[in-house]
């Protein structure tokens, strides 16, 4: 299984100041703890630079491993650009980086080191793949949010 991390590129015939204004009317920004009072499956952050953006369809079950859109929000002349790409939450990297760091230096067999590094790749490997229309999806989104403002 391969992590094919998409890029997203956007341009945008409108002002920054309308693309982040859009952005924030339909991406749910409710925070995390709330999670069953969310209002569609996309959500995330919109700042005046940056974007954050997932895609939950179950409210129920989470796949921590699914990717997450990081991007920027760029004014070029009278057009405005989105670019970004696909990548793991920054908690499964910060978690996957403990986890590896605290197996490397443990005095734990090696066999056990192997296997659980290997349970560790195997289990995003999966999560990553069950989760691959997730991209798709918030692809979509922006897509269908700007399709008539799109500059082809």
């Amino acid at each position: 299984m391969q992590f094919e991390f998409k890029k997203v590129y956007l341009l945008i015939c409108l002002s920054k100041e309308e693309v982040i204004s859009k952005l924030r009317e339909n991406i749910d920004t409710t925070p995390g703890v709330l999670q069953f009072y969310r209002k569609s499956s996309i959500f995330g952050s919109v700042s005046n630079e940056k974007i954050k953006i997932f895609f939950w369809k179950n409210k129920l079950i989470r796949n921590s491993f699914a990717p997450v859109l990081y991007g920027e929000i760029k004014q070029d002349r009278n057009q405005t650009k989105i670019e970004g790409a696909f990548s793991f939450s920054r908690e499964i990297k910060l978690f996957g980086l403990v986890f590896i760091g605290t197996l490397l230096f443990s005095k734990i067999h090696w066999a056990i080191k192997i296997l659980s590094l290997s349970g560790f790749f195997l289990l995003a490997a999966i999560g990553w793949g069950f989760s691959s229309r997730e991209q798709t999806e918030i692809q979509k989104f922006l897509e269908n949010l700007f399709q008539n403002e799109l500059k082809k």
